[in-house]
This record gives C-alpha cells, sequence and structure tokens, in this order.
C-alpha cells in the first residue's frame, strides 16, 4: 500500500509527504509487514523579491527524511526451520534415512530498515552557464539482515538469518558543469562529479530467539571484517616482516608471546584500511562544432585496499612445475607462505578512460528520402590508470563473498564500435 502528497505554496514552497506499507513472505511470522514513511521540503530561494536582484539565475535549497526497507539476500522459508538429510543408519536389518536441522527458525526476521536524512542545494549562475548541485547525507541502518554465528546449544544449527547491529553511512556530493563556449556553431561544456564517503559499524549486538549475542569481528572477506567502532570492511591483518633461510614468510608477532594467532581476534592483527572506497569521481567534457560532436567520461576511486590473494598464489617459488609463477616472484624469492599478511595488501585507487565518441552528423538537405546521416564512433575502457599490480582495481563490491578480495576476474574488455544512424523523411 502506497501514497503520496504534493503541496506547492507561492511557487516558492514545496512540500512532499509519502507512505508505503509493504509485506513479504520471506519474514518471520510475527513481522511480515514494514512501515515507510518519508517526507522532503524545498525553498525556491530565486523566487523570492529579495533575490531578483541577485547573481543566482536559480537557487533551491531541499531536505528530506525517509525510511526503506531492504529484504535483500532472503529467499522463501528462510525463517523457518528446515531439515536435511543426514546419513543412514540399519535398525531391524533395513536402512533407515536420518535427517537433521539445517536451518534454525527465527518467527522475529524482520525488514532491515534504513533512515536517512538529506539536505542539499541546486544553483544556477551566469545565465545558467554554471550549474550545479551540493549533497550532504547521513543513513543509518538498523536490523542488518545478516546470517549470524549462534551457540549450540540452545540453537540447533550453528547459524540463522537474523536482525543484528546497525551501520551508519554519511557522505557529501557535488555536481558542476560549466559552458565554457556556448555560440552558434560552438560549444564546449565540463561537467564533473565528486563523492566523499564515510561509514561506521555502531553497534553488532542484539537478541535473538530471547538469546543475547555479542558478536564482532565479523568476517566481510579476506582478512576484512565488520568490526564495531570502524569502516565497513576494514581489513585486521598480519604483519609481513621477511623471509627465512628457508624461503618461508615470517610475519611479526605483534604482542611478543611467541606464538603468531591467526584467529580473527588475533592480538597479531592490525587494522590496516577498508576495503571500501572513500571517494568517487567522474569528469564528462562535451564539445561540438557544427555538425562534429566530442565527448569523453573520465571515472575513478580510491581510498581502499584490495587484497591480491591471486598475486600470493602466483608468487610462490614451490608452484614451479604446478603453474606458472610472476616475474616479480624471482625477485621476491619467497618459496611458501602459511600466512595471508599485508605482503599482499595494496592500494585500489584507479583513473579510468571509460568512454570517448565522436560523431558526424551529414547534411542531407538535397536528398528525398534521407532526413539525417550521422556517423559515429565509439570506445569503451580504453585507458586505466592505477598502480595496482592485478587485471582490475575495480572489483565486484556487491557482498561479503571475496568482498576486497582479488582472485582472479574476468577481466574488462576493450571495445570500439562504429554507428551509422540514418533517420527518413
Amino acid at each position: 500500500f502506497l501514497g503520496r502528497l504534493n503541496y506547492t505554496l507561492l511557487d516558492k514552497y514545496l512540500l512532499t509527504v509519502s507512505y508505503r506499507r509493504d509485506g513479504s513472505s520471506v519474514f518471520g511470522e510475527n513481522n511480515k509487514w514494514g512501515n515507510f514513511p518519508a517526507a522532503s521540503v524545498g525553498w525556491r530561494i530565486d523566487e523570492e523579491d529579495f533575490m531578483q536582484e541577485g547573481i543566482f539565475d536559480q537557487l533551491k535549497l531541499r531536505g528530506g527524511f525517509g525510511i526503506t526497507g531492504n529484504q535483500q539476500g532472503l529467499f522463501p522459508q528462510q525463517s523457518l526451520s528446515l531439515v536435511s538429510p543426514g546419513g543412514i543408519t540399519y535398525f531391524g536389518g533395513e536402512e533407515i534415512r536420518n535427517f537433521q536441522i539445517s536451518q534454525n527458525s527465527n518467527e522475529d526476521l524482520k525488514w532491515e530498515r534504513k533512515k536517512q536524512t538529506n539536505i542539499g542545494v541546486d544553483f544556477s549562475l551566469f545565465k545558467r552557464k554554471l550549474s550545479g548541485s551540493i549533497d550532504a547525507f547521513t543513513a543509518t541502518t538498523d536490523d542488518l539482515l545478516f546470517n549470524y554465528t549462534v551457540p549450540q546449544p540452545p540453537f540447533p544449527y550453528n547459524t540463522i538469518a537474523a536482525n543484528v547491529g546497525s551501520i551508519r553511512n554519511r557522505g557529501l556530493e557535488f555536481a558542476l558543469s560549466y559552458q565554457v563556449i556556448n555560440t552558434e556553431d560552438l560549444s564546449f561544456t565540463m561537467a564533473g562529479n565528486l563523492s566523499l564517503l564515510d561509514n561506521e559499524v555502531l553497534n553488532l549486538s542484539g537478541s535473538i530467539n530471547g538469546v543475547d549475542l555479542n558478536t564482532n569481528y565479523i568476517p566481510w572477506g579476506e582478512n576484512s571484517f565488520l568490526i564495531e567502532g570502524e569502516s565497513i570492511g576494514t581489513y585486521s591483518i598480519l604483519q609481513h616482516e621477511g623471509i627465512d633461510n628457508v624461503g618461508a614468510e615470517v610475519v611479526q608477532d605483534m604482542n611478543g608471546d611467541g606464538i603468531i594467532d591467526q584467529g580473527t581476534r588475533s592480538p597479531d592483527r592490525v587494522q590496516q584500511g577498508s576495503a571500501l572506497p572513500t571517494y568517487n569521481f567522474a569528469i564528462n567534457p562535451t564539445f561540438s562544432y557544427k555538425n562534429f560532436d566530442f565527448s569523453m567520461l573520465w571515472r575513478g576511486s580510491g581510498g581502499n585496499k584490495i587484497y591480491n590473494g591471486l598475486r600470493k598464489s602466483m608468487s610462490l617459488m614451490e608452484s614451479i612445475g604446478n603453474q606458472n609463477v610472476l616475474q616479480s616472484a624471482v625477485d621476491l624469492d619467497l618459496y611458501t607462505s602459511q600466512y595471508a599478511s599485508n605482503l599482499w595488501l595494496e592500494d585500489g585507487d584507479f583513473v579510468r578512460l571509460e568512454n570517448v565518441t565522436a560523431g558526424y552528423n551529414i547534411p542531407m538537405n538535397d536528398s528525398k528520402y534521407i532526413k539525417n546521416l550521422r556517423v559515429s564512433v565509439t570506445g569503451n575502457n580504453l585507458w586505466l590508470i592505477t598502480d595496482y599490480s592485478g587485471v582490475d582495481p575495480e572489483l565486484n563490491f556487491s557482498g561479503a563473498n571475496g568482498f576486497g578480495g582479488d582472485f582472479g576476474i574476468y577481466p574488462r574488455t576493450t571495445s570500439v564500435a562504429l554507428g551509422l544512424q540514418v533517420k527518413f523523411k
């Protein structure tokens, strides 16, 4: 069920209020429905009398608050107790198939809820030659949907789909466009955007079916975790120290107890960056002269780390004879390693020339049948600038499996396409 109300006063003051109530069968018996309200306001400052002589062609202040729900990652029956085959036993000379519990029930499984507040301003100046927007937002996600490890007993199975914990995201977003040249035959526009992002795991504790859980250091990828008070996907990793006389990797014993602890909460691990980028940007220049047009799109991100697991597997000299090794492995001279250390942790910053398009509109004024004819050439993924040693620093950040880790990806292709567009009269 959903509804929305829009109200405008004096063409200057804007109000939008919405409400939706959603139900889903994937949730527990007690929480199949969720309520999600939202409201936003706007003030067209450029319509005020005191702004008529100002430098702004457009100036609008806006703000909003809303709650949204998420059920991604869940599937039917995930809130129910399920069983699966558990081997065969013999009784009375007959085979009897056994079954065992393979999923815990959770009647309180419910919507993951994100509460977001944003404030923004839209503007244009100099007869709309310069235009842009600035946005600031904060979003807190509560009742995180996740498969959590639980104790046995009281739970018959060691994991459960539940709502535990909250995460906060904050950021600033900037968008700007400037018409450098705008004449009848010639135009040149520069446009771009920048996003600055910050996130923090607020808590990972809660109660499931009456059992209090204090969870932390939840694995989120290779050596990356959800850690209270830290960014999502923070690396907590052993520190490379050197190579011993038999070619084995040595890591630092950070607490000096003479034991290298590789557990998730090991005191020998050091927090060292996050798998999530802290900034993203794009630059889009466009140019046209009479019937010719040209555009480019540059895109990039950075501030994140990547665990290059593929480089590790191809850098051990013990692999010679079984698989290829990298040329850099010769200088490293590492025979074997039992650790996943920061030796394989790299910066994920990159700049990519995503797209280049050039086109020409051929005049067809004398043609009886053709109204317009355009030829074009388009190139995609033409150039990558990065210090990352892997195939591509732009990994798949869509989920926890392999989050921030590179264990071999199918490379993005470079393509060039010729185009012909014909419009008939």
